[in-house]
């Protein structure tokens, strides 16, 4: 009996201390490191997980972004310095509409699409065209829209063309471009105001050279999905500015294009 007492004893008193530990916290516990791992996992999951980046499951952008010009585009020096300083978006808009008419035929497979043609017209609404063609089938731009801007292109970068557009002159501008052999016209030129873009002039020489490449004219017919892409997705803006492109190809597209 004075055995079993006595362990009862202990027993209480055991429980007496451990209650007794717990109200004093002790022992104490390194609350920074406990916290310092909650916050790394709550740090990535934010990062990893962003509404920011739920554009790069929609369809539409998944198309783009596995075409076989995309990867050049992006990885072009004047793409990239164009959209990090927030003038290539605006051009977006500007772009299709210097090309008249001409742009609706390429849109979709049918060539007679309302919304599309109505949209183009409007200038501003680029994105809503090229979101209508996506469901048509979104074609390459032909020949002549292709001419259209590399002169466009040639045009934007003539230091006299430049500084007639900065002045407001776009007469002017346009007669200096034709005296060259550069086939463009006022209104073409008005629609690329330097004021209006917040460009200045290594941004329009930039300009210049991107409409005449090859990448940027195929993705034209994208230009409403690479603006969402553009605006939206926080992750393709930070691979931008890393200059990592190659990770951001082989993470997001699967694609194999680091050459």
């Amino acid at each position: 009996m004075a055995s079993k007492r006595i362990l009862l004893g202990v027993g209480v008193l055991a429980a007496v201390a451990i209650v007794f530990c717990a109200v004093i916290g002790w022992p104490p516990v390194a609350k920074n490191d406990t916290q310092g791992a909650i916050g790394v996992a709550k740090k990535y999951q934010s990062e990893q997980i962003s509404d920011q980046d739920v554009v790069l499951a929609d369809a539409d952008v998944q198309r783009f972004l596995q075409t076989d010009f995309f990867y050049q585009l992006v990885t072009d020096s004047d793409f990239q310095k164009l959209y990090l300083n927030g003038v290539l978006g605006k051009a977006l808009v500007a772009v299709p509409g210097s090309l008249g008419d001409h742009v609706t035929s390429s849109l979709p497979s049918s060539s007679n699409d309302g919304r599309v043609t109505t949209n183009i017209a409007a200038g501003a609404k680029t994105d809503v065209a090229a979101g209508v063609a996506a469901h048509d089938g979104v074609k390459a731009l032909d020949a002549h829209q292709v001419a259209s801007l590399t002169a466009l292109g040639k045009a934007l970068m003539d230091d006299a063309v430049q500084k007639n557009i900065a002045a407001g002159k776009f007469d002017v501008a346009a007669q200096t471009a034709q005296s060259k052999q550069i086939n463009v016209t006022a209104a073409d030129l008005q629609k690329f105001d330097m004021n209006a873009l917040g460009a200045k002039g290594d941004d329009m020489a930039a300009l210049g050279r991107l409409l005449q490449t090859s990448a940027f004219q195929k993705s034209l017919p994208y230009a409403g999905t690479m603006q969402k892409l553009m605006v939206q997705s926080g992750t393709f803006k930070n691979a931008v500015q890393s200059g990592d492109m190659s990770k951001f190809g082989q993470d997001i597209t699967g694609a194999k294009k680091a050459k």
